[in-house]
């Protein structure tokens, strides 16, 4: 089992690199002196639940949805799409950024091509439901505009390329009030983006941190999908929501916006193809060192990574031991001769088994837990205890059934009760029986719990997604967070088959 796998890690090493050393270029190659006109009917990548798909149609492109900006423009180097829609600050920041690490590799270069104002320009703000803090940031941030700080802010984040590594000014907080709960996405530079050793910086940032220290409430935050920003605020789980969210009608139907803190264009971000492609073994090489250096090294960035996979385990093991605790009861119920509870551990294994993972995880922090300050973690731990007990409760009853009906019959002979017969016969094999299905049941539990970043949770791969939306770098995160996967489940398959081991050896004397 370990050779297969070291195989398909072999295998997924190489398949990268014969993909990089191939032409790439489905979409149209871009040329010189192009302009935003240029893309009508041309495929243009857009983060989903934003405005740029508006302007994509607007212009006449073809809008392609991500989740994230660096998944999109990787695809616009590969040539799978013409060019990614992103705010004009915003792409700026990103090609300053990403052409800095294609010098060092000898790569095609990406630039920015503006979509005029006069065609699209918008308000930015934070969001919240409560209109007494947004009454109270609108009366801060007037303050900081006539005092002439705001102009500071701006020019410091927007006139000049900022210095990503740069702290942030210390704003004197005492706390005295409390906490000020703030939802944010990371994928926004320069307005959020992730800092060293798991803090946040960026131009919302700063404005976020001076008006928690204008309230004297101690700010927290907490980062998320941008699709999942409004919904978040909306339950009330956070007091508002900053990031770039652009103002629009539509968007005030459900949450309070403040005054705009900038206004700002769309661009879209494309690839210069003056310059030819280095894809060759000794680019393969830099990538890798380079990548190591910025996805893990840099800012301390795998600090995020131990702290993920911590959190990861914690759901995992959590959500088995309390999953098998229950999983057995619903096996009760399975067992039992009274047709109406037979039917109800029925009914609920078949509710759960029928629902989708995210859905039950959405269900359970959205409406079960709505509104309620139960941890985020804890939910995620709730919820999958429902997913493994479902799955524990079916293993066992499946084990159960196998137990040769003559052995409890030979040990009610002689005189066992019912629930000796069972405790010294059947379950005996039947959790032998059932350890290697519950064995591959945990290991999928781990993988499932990828989904946990839907709920603002910063697991393994959410931490991977973090950096990636700080350095744009595609493949390395997700390469590297696949092998952890991996070396954690083959761990775990490792421990259950020296427990199998020893449960056979015991029962063979």
């Amino acid at each position: 089992m370990i050779n297969n796998k070291i195989s398909v890690i072999y295998c997924l090493i190489l398949s990268i690199f014969i993909f990089t050393s191939c032409d790439k270029g489905k979409e149209n190659k871009i040329t010189e002196n192009m302009n935003y006109t240029d893309f009508k009917g041309q495929r243009i990548g857009v983060v989903t639940g934003s405005l740029m798909e508006g302007t994509t149609l607007r212009i006449g492109s073809i809008p392609v949805a991500y989740n994230d900006s660096a998944s999109g423009i990787e695809d616009v180097k590969q040539g799978r799409i013409s060019g990614f829609m992103h705010t004009l600050v915003a792409s700026k920041v990103i090609t300053e950024e990403l052409n800095k690490v294609n010098n060092r590799l000898a790569s095609q270069s990406i630039e920015v091509i503006p979509i005029p104002k006069e065609l699209y320009i918008i308000g930015i703000g934070g969001i919240s439901i409560n209109q007494n803090i947004i009454t109270q940031f609108n009366e801060f941030f007037d303050n900081l505009r006539t005092d002439g700080v705001l102009q500071e802010i701006q020019d410091r984040w927007f006139t000049n390329f900022p210095d990503l590594k740069t702290p942030l000014p210390n704003f004197p907080n005492s706390g005295a009030n409390g906490v000020l709960r703030i939802a944010i996405n990371s994928d926004a530079m320069p307005f959020v983006f992730s800092a060293e050793n798991n803090t946040y910086s960026g131009y919302s940032i700063e404005i976020v941190l001076r008006f928690g220290a204008y309230l004297n409430r101690v700010v927290e935050f907490i980062d998320m999908d941008f699709s999942a920003l409004i919904p978040y605020i909306v339950s009330g789980r956070a007091d508002m929501g900053f990031q770039a969210i652009g103002i629009t009608e539509e968007r005030k139907r459900n949450v309070i916006f403040t005054d705009p803190i900038w206004e700002d264009q769309h661009a879209i971000i494309v690839l210069n193809n003056n310059k030819e492609a280095n894809y060759s073994l000794s680019s393969f090489i830099s990538w890798i060192e380079i990548s190591i250096e910025r996805n893990l090294i840099t800012d301390n960035r795998y600090k995020m990574i131990i702290d993920g996979l911590k959190v990861t385990m914690i759901i995992s093991l959590f959500s088995q031991l309390l999953g098998t605790i229950f999983g057995s009861f619903i096996c009760y119920l399975l067992e039992r001769k009274n047709r109406l509870v037979r039917w109800l551990g029925k009914f609920y294994c078949g509710l759960i088994n029928g629902t989708p993972m995210v859905v039950l995880l959405m269900i359970t922090y959205y409406i079960i837990f709505g509104g309620t300050r139960i941890s985020n973690i804890t939910i995620a731990i709730m919820a999958f205890t429902m997913m493994t007990g479902a799955s524990v409760a079916q293993i066992l009853k499946g084990a159960i059934d196998t137990v040769d009906t003559v052995e409890i019959e030979a040990a009610r002979s002689i005189g066992y009760s019912a629930l000796k017969s069972f405790l010294k016969v059947t379950l005996p094999q039947a959790v032998k029986r059932a350890v290697p299905s519950y064995t591959k049941a945990f290991v999928e539990l781990v993988k499932a719990t990828a989904i946990v970043g839907f709920i603002a949770i910063q697991d393994l791969t959410r931490a991977g997604d973090i950096i990636r939306s700080r350095t744009y770098d595609a493949y390395f995160p997700i390469l590297f967070i696949a092998l952890i996967y991996l070396s954690v489940t083959t761990i775990c398959v490792l421990l259950f088959k020296y427990l199998i081991d020893k449960m056979n050896s015991r029962g063979a004397k």
